[in-house]
């Protein structure tokens, strides 16, 4: 296993990568769980000094190279090319013909704000967009196309090295969106040299060549620094569309265990949909056993799906050591804590009251008010604090407040929006010590472990009482088996200028499938009685409003996180679907 540690950029990196290792394979494609294609690092080399040849003559250095690539590898042609190009890629996803009015907005969101100077895409992709572009976007007209697949061979010898500084810009990450409109966050070489770092430390592989096996898309920063991680450790990174995913779960398993993967990343969700796809008959043709790091991040991480994954995928092989939380978000490139290797997910039993009151007080198991929290593993960030939200003081352990971090990998700021950036990187303490990033997430210290419990912004206040939308929608998802995991949204509604509780959640379809309609419609109808009571058990709250959704009716990120706030606006709109 040949390490890079020291390359000063991305088009260093892949140029070191080639000379230690032209011909091993490096980006693996799958369709249908069948290799479409493949890229070893002279490949890719290749086809990115091919784009980089085509760029640097006529795109100002430092342009913006908009990135419109489905799945696959012409993605990482077009995204490290831009880079060889002396651009900045900016990742987005081509908007969905059968979903335009979905997925059109927020692409000309983010072609309005980045103002590219060209679009890098396939040349099927190009004529695909064409009457996209006469009917719905005509200033899209305005902006020159590069279609990579149709470069001539031979072009990549008129490239020249643009010798990035390692503070130049590297790409500019779009945020999901899930609390808000999206924000281009600047990206340095730097910064995820600095992070792949970090990640070597953090997840350096037991022993030879490892494999890792994604599905995640790449304009989403934890797909694209899981690619990146593989350029650094020298892995073979076999991937596939997340829609070959979602739509077939097994196909990621049988990839892990075709290709004897030793890690793999996810988000929550994903593991809830293997349980509900996967049988004991499916089940038996996987062999996990080689499987050493199975990450879980991105969204809130519930123990309950790890326990039920650990125990269904046992007798395969799956250790229970494989699970590993971690934590990140775009604006540090991607990494702020994991658990260790090797070692059990941690968790703690405490008292859900104390959490409302910003304190963790651990409460045997058991206890009434007793809740599962799940650490995210120990910082490794230069500095992570808690610190109160209000007064700008840290706090001490066990305290409940906001996560502020420091670091080589904190991104420079917003895209052309310098006030929030001074407002979210530019955080000082009372005592003027910084600069920090404000990551807006709540959670706590003990020891090293990190504890999250949600999102500043979405925090329910009720009568004076906390409440954070993971903890209201764990209970929600275990009153009664038709609700759907990880497809429950808690919020607070304005009523009469108090805040007020809504819950809005999908059904499962597997229980709904089963049932015949009348049975259904009885369910739904003691469906709602049972959520309310158990908040009202649990928290001693009322909900104000409870939505019961059909199967995929609940709005999400490209990434799969929650969105509670278009919920709530969609709920207040009228434009969410709503069974009962």
């Amino acid at each position: 296993m040949a390490l890079l540690l020291e390359s000063p950029n991305l088009v260093a990196l892949l140029r070191d990568r080639r000379a230690l290792t032209p011909d091993h394979p490096l980006f693996t494609f799958l369709v249908d769980g069948e290799e479409a294609g493949s890229y070893t690092s002279a490949d890719l080399d290749t086809q990115c000094r091919r784009v980089g040849a085509a760029l640097r003559p006529t795109h100002p250095r430092g342009g913006r190279a908009l990135l419109l690539f489905p799945p696959g590898l012409d993605f990482l042609a077009g995204f490290l090319g831009a880079m060889y190009g002396g651009l900045v890629a900016v990742p987005t996803y081509p908007p969905n013909p059968m979903r335009l009015q979905q997925t059109l907005p927020r692409f000309r969101a983010i072609v309005q704000d980045a103002s590219p100077s060209v679009i890098l895409t396939t040349s099927f992709l190009r004529e695909m967009m064409e009457s996209i572009i006469d009917q719905e976007a005509p200033e899209l007209r305005r902006i020159p196309w590069v279609c990579i697949d149709a470069l001539p061979e031979g072009s990549e010898d008129g490239w020249t090295d643009p010798k990035i500084d390692p503070s130049e810009t590297a790409f500019i990450q779009y945020t999901s969106g899930s609390t808000g409109i999206p924000k281009g966050v600047v990206i340095t070489h730097r910064n995820v040299i600095a992070n792949g770092r970090l990640e070597v430390v953090a997840f350096t592989p037991f022993s030879g060549r490892p494999v890792n096996v994604s599905w995640l898309p790449m304009f989403h920063d934890m797909g694209l620094m899981f690619a990146l991680h593989s350029m650094v450790v020298d892995a073979h990174f076999v991937f596939m569309s997340p829609l070959d995913f979602l739509q077939r779960p097994m196909r990621w398993l049988q990839a892990l265990t075709k290709y004897r993967a030793e890690m793999t990343v996810a988000p929550n969700f994903a593991f809830e949909l293997c349980l509900r796809r996967v049988d004991e008959k499916k089940r038996a043709e996987l062999d996990l056993s080689n499987l050493r790091m199975l990450l879980n991040g991105a969204e809130p991480i519930r123990p309950h799906t790890l326990d039920r994954f650990n125990a269904f995928f046992a007798p395969v092989g799956l250790r229970p050591t494989a699970f590993l939380t971690c934590y990140g978000l775009a604006e540090t490139t991607l990494m702020v804590s994991t658990q260790l290797r090797n070692t059990p997910f941690h968790e703690v039993s405490v008292d859900a009251e104390s959490m409302r009151l910003r304190k963790l007080v651990e409460v045997p198991v058991g206890t009434p008010q007793a809740q599962r929290v799940v650490g995210y593993g120990r910082s490794w960030v230069d500095r992570l604090l808690i610190v109160d939200p209000e007064t700008r003081e840290p706090l001490p352990p066990r305290a409940v407040g906001e996560l502020w971090v420091q670091g080589a990998q904190v991104a420079n700021g917003y895209w052309q929006r310098p006030e929030e950036t001074q407002a979210a990187f530019g955080a000082r303490l009372a005592n003027g010590e910084g600069p920090f990033l404000r990551t807006g997430d709540m959670g706590c210290l003990d020891g090293e472990q990190l504890y999250l419990l949600g999102r500043l912004k979405e925090l329910i206040i009720i009568r004076g009482r906390n409440l954070y939308p993971t903890d209201l929608e764990q209970v929600v998802e275990a009153a009664h088996p038709l609700v759907r995991r990880g497809c429950c949204a808690a919020f607070a509604m304005e009523e009469n200028g108090e805040e007020r509780l809504g819950i809005a959640f999908e059904l499962e379809r597997t229980q709904a499938e089963e049932l015949p309609p009348e049975a259904l419609r009885q369910q739904l109808a003691g469906l709602v009685d049972t959520v309310r009571q158990a908040l009202a058990e649990h928290f001693d709250v009322q909900a104000h409003t409870v939505a019961v959704l059909p199967t995929g009716g609940m709005p999400k990120t490209s990434s799969g996180k929650l969105r509670r706030r278009a919920c709530n606006e969609g709920l207040r709109d009228g434009t969410l679907p709503v069974l009962g």
